[in-house]
């Protein structure tokens, strides 16, 4: 099973069709079961020519399509491989811009084997002001954790959650989010992985030339985005890596996160 996260936005004028058209690229290339998404906006990502949901057709099913118009958080599975068991979606309490701080589950069973796994795709509150801020983000990992322990007891299964966490020291946001993510029992796939990578997720987004045609970009400098194990026990994590060659850093000032993992 291979898992595709990645924060899909950007502060960037490069014309959203123009980067969904790219993240196609390389989902056609790695062929995911599980692709999450942060940042996937409503009002900019989901509509004009190339609307996120749908560049993934006819592979690609969204879970809970009827909140696309809310959900900046989704998850999409690829319908040969996955059944959806169960899904839900809900934005967090507290400090949130527009409800895109927000957390999206699944649980899904593979169609080959009959056995199922949970997912999460997440995006914490961003701001870095004062205590406040980080308190936040450690809630919005207490709200995501206590769901993922009910999934565990429900089900017995694994469960996978992935997302843009807003927790580094180089941002002035701490690590508090992932921090709590850890407390809570979550263990970090970067350092469980068989094969894995210490390369960075974050970076300032590409210059271009008047035409929308690469010119250079600035190292990552930081990491965001992140992918944890719960129940870690049942479930073999193969590689964990980052993906920084010139089409992804076109597509997003986050880079693609990849996970291979068998149940």
């Amino acid at each position: 099973m291979i898992l595709y996260n990645q924060n899909i936005w950007g502060n960037t004028d490069n014309p959203v069709g123009n980067r969904h058209t790219k993240i196609r690229g390389m989902v056609d290339e790695l062929v995911p079961d599980v692709i999450c998404m942060q940042e996937c906006n409503p009002w900019l990502s989901r509509v004009g020519d190339f609307p996120m949901q749908e560049v993934l057709l006819p592979e690609y099913l969204e879970v809970l399509p009827e909140k696309a118009g809310e959900n900046f958080t989704p998850i999409f599975y690829r319908k040969d491989t996955l059944e959806l068991v169960e899904g839900g979606w809900f934005p967090f309490e507290g400090k949130n811009d527009e409800g895109s701080k927000s957390v999206t589950w699944a649980v899904f069973k593979e169609k080959a084997t009959g056995k199922k796994f949970g997912m999460f795709s997440t995006h914490f509150w961003f701001m870095a002001k004062d205590e406040t801020d980080a308190q936040q983000r450690r809630e919005n990992a207490q709200a995501l954790c206590a769901v993922a322990k009910q999934m565990k007891d429900k089900y017995n299964i694994p469960v996978i959650a992935t997302g843009d966490l807003n927790s580094a020291v180089e941002t002035g946001q701490t690590m508090a989010g992932y921090e709590e993510m850890i407390a809570q029992g979550m263990k970090d796939v970067r350092y469980l992985a068989k094969e894995t990578t210490e390369k960075l997720t974050l970076h300032v987004y590409p210059k271009h030339d008047g035409n929308g045609n690469f010119i250079s970009y600035e190292e990552n400098y930081c990491t965001l985005d992140y992918v944890f194990a719960y129940n870690e026990d049942m479930i073999e994590l193969e590689s964990f890596d980052v993906l920084d060659h010139e089409e992804a850093m076109l597509s997003s000032d986050h880079c693609p996160v990849i996970v291979e993992f068998n149940l």
